[in-house]
């Protein structure tokens, strides 16, 4: 009786264990997605990007 507890105990577990890790990758691969359609719907994207990249924000500041 015993035996049979701590088996199903630990068949429930792997379940849960399962039914867990697919629930986060649904998540983590729906906002992935969500996050490469907002990326693809910015046109301006890539250009703040680079105007950050050659750092053209601070042309008004005085170089010391």
């Amino acid at each position: 009786m015993l035996h049979t507890a701590i088996v199903m105990e630990m068949q429930i577990k792997k379940i849960c264990t399962v039914l867990m890790m697919r629930v986060l990758y649904n998540f983590i691969r729906e906002n992935t997605q969500r996050m490469s359609w907002a990326l693809k719907e910015t046109p301006d994207f890539a250009e703040k990007r680079t105007a950050v990249n050659d750092c053209s924000l601070l042309e008004g500041v005085p170089a010391d």
